[in-house]
């Protein structure tokens, strides 16, 4: 009975290192660009978790197609911050991201920004045909980076503009509304050209 125990461990202990031999080969057979999208809130410059999400989730939908390219999302960089011994609220400078990027084995990590470019209120006095019409128009700059994460050199860089307009039955509705819709359609404007850019870029250099 010993001696079975002990050839079944064995095997058991074999069959680990198979399994773990098999993973590395699998990993060193895979010869994609290992790439991380690592879009983080910053307070400073108005970029909301929900706008990062929703530029990580564009970028990600567009390059999932790439078979040249293997995307890594931001929970994995998260889980390689907890390895690091740093929590969720940690100012997630370059610095920060690259050696976050290393634990997972990138070789590039997208960064995106988000500048408030403008905000521009108008009113058209309308009142026989409409009453009161108040149009809000405002202007966010995204920009995405790519960067070495052994070097920290800017591989790539790509900036656009986006815009949205909305119609309000006054201008005091539009001005004391929360304009969190607005800023979501000028990123979703900009995005709509930044994230091909990117694509078309990536699919021609990798």
């Amino acid at each position: 009975m010993i001696e079975i125990r002990s050839l079944t461990f064995k095997v058991l202990i074999l069959m680990v290192f198979l399994a773990a031999f098999c993973a590395e080969a699998k990993a060193a057979e895979d010869n994609r660009v290992r790439i991380g999208i690592t879009v983080y809130p910053d307070s400073g410059k108005g970029m909301s978790e929900q706008d990062a999400q929703l530029i990580t989730n564009m970028l990600t939908h567009e390059l999932v197609g790439n078979k040249n390219i293997r995307v890594f999302e931001r929970w994995q960089l998260d889980a390689a911050l907890r390895e690091l011994g740093l929590g969720s609220d940690v100012n997630m400078d370059e610095r920060t991201i690259m050696e976050a990027g290393k634990i997972v084995g990138l070789q590039y990590v997208l960064i995106g920004s988000l500048d408030f470019l403008g905000r521009k209120e108008s009113r058209n006095d309308l009142i026989i045909i409409r009453g009161d019409v108040a149009t809000v128009e405002e202007k966010y700059a995204v920009s995405i980076r790519m960067l070495d994460v052994t070097t920290g050199e800017v591989r790539l860089s790509f900036a656009e503009d986006g815009n949205a307009r909305e119609v309000f039955t006054n201008l005091q509705s539009a001005s004391s509304r929360e304009t969190g819709s607005l800023k979501a359609q000028a990123i979703r404007d900009a995005m709509s050209r930044l994230t091909r850019r990117v694509s078309d870029t990536l699919t021609r250099e990798y």
